[in-house]
């Protein structure tokens, strides 16, 4: 009301998973490869390349790129999939659309799976994040990680059953999966592209051979 008050600080718990670990370890590697590795010609040309971009927009404000900020963000992205570093400064990409057109969750042989459905054809890497199962009611995207790379197409179908469950296990029967693709080249990431279902309820003949789809009423 006005007046000043005491809060006890508190430090937020830090939880150290292996994909960060491996990350940090990732961030470092290239601080170090910015002073020792490259050569001055390479620095010259990460130089000359961030010149022409800018940061991504916070609160409103962006700023230009250094040289080491550029050479880092992109080298990050390549590490976050397991592509080697690279010295040399990548052309910029121009993406095309995401093939990825949607989200089906559904019972085959009396096993849930979840399958990214596609429209055309996958050149570039696409990364899959996900997040845990939620309320059925939530709109948004919210706190997702990264699962891997989509897995080839079969049928029109990307199956990223076993990315997701590795992660978050089995969604139960009425929580809602949200899926975050991105696309990725030379380093380069594409805008993202979101979309989500509801897992359907136990059908009863889930446990008989043969294949059930049970599609939930706001599928795409």
């Amino acid at each position: 009301r006005g007046k000043l008050c005491r809060r006890r600080h508190v430090v937020p718990r830090k939880v150290v998973t292996p994909g960060r670990r491996y990350m940090w370890r990732a961030f470092g590697s290239f601080a170090k490869a910015w002073g020792k590795v490259l050569t001055e010609a390479q620095r010259l040309a990460w130089n000359a390349a961030a010149a022409k971009l800018r940061s991504y927009p916070r609160l409103g404000q962006s700023g230009r790129l250094t040289g080491a900020l550029h050479f880092q963000g992109i080298n990050s992205a390549r590490a976050r999939i397991g592509r080697k570093m690279l010295l040399w400064p990548p052309a910029k990409v121009v993406f095309g659309r995401n093939p990825v057109a949607g989200l089906t969750i559904r019972y085959v042989n009396g096993r849930l799976r979840l399958r990214l459905r596609v429209t055309g054809l996958v050149t570039e890497d696409i990364m899959v994040f996900g997040q845990a199962p939620c309320s059925a009611d939530r709109k948004k995207w919210r706190h997702g990680t990264y699962l891997g790379l989509l897995p080839a197409p079969r049928d029109g179908e990307c199956d990223i059953t076993e990315l997701y469950e590795q992660r978050f296990g089995e969604p139960e029967p009425g929580k809602k999966v949200f899926i975050r693709t991105r696309q990725q080249k030379d380093g380069w990431e594409g805008p993202v592209k979101d979309c989500s279902e509801v897992a359907p309820p136990i059908p009863v003949a889930a446990a008989k051979p043969g294949t059930v789809e049970i599609r939930s009423p706001n599928a795409e």
